[in-house]
């Protein structure tokens, strides 16, 4: 599976699924002891919408994440804002 080691994780949500790409199934889940916020985060608009999650556990590591084999140029691609 291409996203093998890919890390869900929602704001609020006290558990963290990693080892899966499949939302609810898969992987393994740890709880989330403390959530540290970028200082600057914004909930208006969600500028530096960026935290740190101290789990209660570590996670266990596997093969890292493949690059995509298509590299062309001009591949069209979205950004969020």
């Amino acid at each position: 599976m291409f996203f093998s080691t890919i890390l869900f994780a929602l704001l609020g949500v006290s558990l963290v699924r990693a080892g899966s790409s499949i939302k609810g199934s898969g992987g393994e889940v740890v709880r989330v002891n403390r959530i540290k916020r970028h200082c600057r985060f914004n909930r208006l608009n969600a500028d530096c919408d960026t935290a740190i999650l101290i789990l209660r556990r570590d996670l266990t590591l596997g093969a890292s994440i493949p690059l995509p084999s298509d590299n062309q140029p001009d591949t069209p691609a979205r950004v969020s804002e």
